[in-house]
Parts: C-alpha cells; sequence; structure tokens
C-alpha cells in the first residue's frame, strides 16, 4: 500500500495535466459557494459606538442585523434611505457583530462593534 498511493496521485496528476486543466481544479473543484466581494470602503462607524450608528454606503444595501457574540439577534433595521442613522443605545456595553445584508438577502460583509 505504501508504494501504491505515490502512484496514484502521479496517475491522477498525469491524467489531469493530459486533460489540459491543472490537477488542483481535478482534485479539489470549484467552491459551490463563493464569497461575495464587497466594496472596500463599506463600514460601519463610529466604530465604538454610543448611541447611533451609519454606514459609509447604503447603496445596495436592504437590512442591517446586529448580533450579540453569542448569536442572538439583538436588533434589526431596514434601510430606507441614504445617510441614516441606527439607534443602538439601548443595547448593553459590549461587543456585538453587525451583519450588513443586500439584496435577495445575500450577507455583504459582518464586522464587528464595540458599544460603549
Amino acid at each position: 500500500m505504501k508504494h501504491t498511493l505515490p502512484l496514484f496521485f502521479l496517475l491522477i496528476a498525469t491524467l489531469s495535466l493530459s486533460a489540459g486543466t491543472s490537477p488542483e481544479h481535478k482534485l479539489f473543484p470549484p467552491d459551490p459557494y463563493p464569497v461575495l466581494t464587497t466594496p472596500v470602503d463599506l463600514k460601519v462607524y463610529p466604530n465604538p459606538a454610543i448611541d447611533y450608528i451609519s454606514l459609509t454606503e447604503t447603496q445596495g444595501v436592504s437590512e442591517i442585523k446586529v448580533f450579540n457574540l453569542v448569536g442572538r439577534a439583538m436588533k434589526r433595521f431596514d434601510i430606507t434611505y441614504a445617510d441614516q442613522q441606527f439607534y443602538v443605545g439601548d443595547l448593553p456595553k459590549g461587543m456585538y457583530l453587525v451583519q450588513i445584508k443586500g439584496a435577495n438577502d445575500k450577507v455583504l460583509t459582518t464586522q464587528r462593534l464595540h458599544k460603549q
């Protein structure tokens, strides 16, 4: 068995190269759940927050959810207009995760928020 394993991988690599594709493509198929790329300037500010948070860009954003570190949803906001502020003053001090969703309920990004 020790001698057959390297021969198996050599055979796979040879078959992959003869097909015109890289061996990595044959051994590891493309990811069925690709990571969505988001604009670099999509941020939650101010961080740390006291009473309100805002987004640097609201175009393409439909919803914001705030979760505690246990995963419980604490707040949910719908985006109705640009330059909107979201009240988080009633949340206890601590760390939160802010999930920003776009069209078709796809998660654009999740950012950490420190609430003071």
